[in-house]
């Protein structure tokens, strides 16, 4: 694939996640900053991770074929005047989002406030 086909697929990951149509998982034995899905019958991990030495986040999607083997590993940085895949961060919000159910839970804050505090 291109690194334009690549950056497609990463744009449909986006919205699929942020329609609700793919679900992401917390990887196993990984902190917070590590998600896991499938689409097909490929596995795809999304990682963030503060780098001290360019002191901003840095983010990778590995993608996986059927057999669980790394195919290839798609990275953002920030520091990276290169960095082909500058959608990684966005995708990775819709991540977080769609599995902590932020913006839902902000919203019924929110709402609960409002109609407990009217003005």
């Amino acid at each position: 694939m291109t690194v334009k086909e690549y950056n497609e697929m990463i744009s449909k990951l986006k919205d699929a996640t942020d329609l609700r149509m793919l679900s992401w998982e917390k990887k196993d034995g990984n902190n917070d900053s590590s998600f896991s899905s499938t689409v097909g019958k490929c596995r795809l991990d999304i990682n963030s991770y503060y780098d001290n030495m360019i002191d901003d986040d840095t983010y990778s999607l590995c993608l996986y074929n059927e057999k669980g083997e790394v195919f290839r590993i798609l990275n953002y940085s920030p520091s990276n005047n290169n960095s082909q895949f500058v959608e990684l961060p966005n995708l990775y919000a819709s991540v977080r989002d769609s599995y902590y159910h932020i913006t839902e839970s902000e919203k019924n804050i929110m709402d609960t406030l409002n109609s407990m505090i009217p003005f």
